[in-house]
């Protein structure tokens, strides 16, 4: 089980790489329902990500096991297709940081989450494009992994500890400004608009320093197994 949590790591990275939904739960924080809406926000991420890698998981398995040769190289040529799509998804997100000079604006749509009430702010976490489960990077992240995890043929008990294990690490860059506000209270407020300005202005280039990294990783990988 430990070799399959490691082998999910790059995948569980590129979820965490993620500006865009820090930036939604520090706006969700510096709101009137703070607390509630980055609580429901995070709830509702995590039932979308565990879903979505659940139902991933069983067609991975009948993949697995409709496939004629061996289930090895499935999992290695997917890293080496989901490796090159997160390098082309880090050139473009490159090409689209903002000038010298040029300020970077928020999506209209991202501008009006802090009216959210908490039941919207779980619906979002869940299901919507910004959330966990149906966010159209993390989907791909998750059926890299979830094909990866299927080549191990675990128990259902172990499959479901790697999946928490992996959720977690995914969640874990959009914890963290929920943990700074409740251990910094109003103080935290400050250093969190700070934040959220900074990841603004540097949305792309930090998205693409992270697909970067991990579309390396995960390449360099597929390509290593398929030689081997």
């Amino acid at each position: 089980m430990g070799s399959a949590i490691r082998d999910l790591i790059p995948y569980a990275l590129g979820m965490a790489a993620s500006p865009i939904a820090v930036i939604a739960v520090i706006l969700m924080l510096l709101s009137k329902r703070g607390s509630a809406n980055s609580a429901s926000f995070l709830a509702g991420w995590i039932v979308g990500v565990v879903g979505a890698s659940v139902v991933t998981l069983v067609f991975a398995r009948m993949l697995h096991d409709g496939s004629a040769g061996p289930s090895s190289d499935l999992s290695s040529i997917v890293k080496v297709v989901l490796g090159a799509f997160l390098l082309l998804l880090a050139a473009r997100s490159f090409r689209k940081r903002p000038k010298p000079g040029q300020q970077a604006d928020l999506p209209k749509w991202l501008q009006t989450i802090d009216s959210l009430t908490p039941m919207k702010s779980a619906v979002v976490g869940a299901v919507s494009p910004l959330g966990g489960g149906l966010n159209p990077t993390n989907l791909i992240l998750i059926a890299g992994a979830m094909v990866t995890l299927s080549r191990d043929h675990l128990a259902p008990g172990s499959n479901a500890i790697v999946i928490l294990v992996f959720t977690l690490i995914g969640i874990s860059t959009v914890a963290a400004p929920v943990g700074l506000y409740l251990a910094g209270g109003k103080k935290a407020r400050l250093l969190l608009d700070r934040s959220k300005t900074w990841l603004t202005q540097n949305n792309a280039t930090v998205t693409a320093v992270m697909l970067l990294v991990i579309g390396g990783v995960l390449l360099v990988e597929g390509i290593r197994d398929l030689s081997a």
